[in-house]
């Protein structure tokens, strides 16, 4: 899913739905079950969630850096890299 052109109209639609408060909920091709779009595994990757925290030019994120984020959002916490 990293070019446009490879992106499926319906994950884009269930990222809008979630985008706007909804479940975003997306059918599996492969056995047709429905899951929120937030809990798909995507290569490349994608998160979605509530808060987005943005580092610029900084050293690799330390993992207790990362579970002491989770503990304090009570929520799992996904890393995404990427270079512009």
């Amino acid at each position: 899913m990293g070019d446009a052109e490879a992106i499926p109209p319906a994950f884009i639609q269930a990222a809008d739905e979630w985008h706007r408060g909804g479940e975003g909920m997306l059918e599996c091709p492969a056995c047709f079950s429905s899951t929120s779009i937030a809990k798909w595994r995507t290569e490349p990757f994608w998160a979605f969630g509530d808060v987005t925290i943005t580092f610029w030019n900084w050293p690799p994120i330390e993992a207790s850096f990362l579970r002491q984020v989770e503990s304090e959002a009570g929520q799992p916490v996904k890393v995404v890299r990427g270079k512009i």
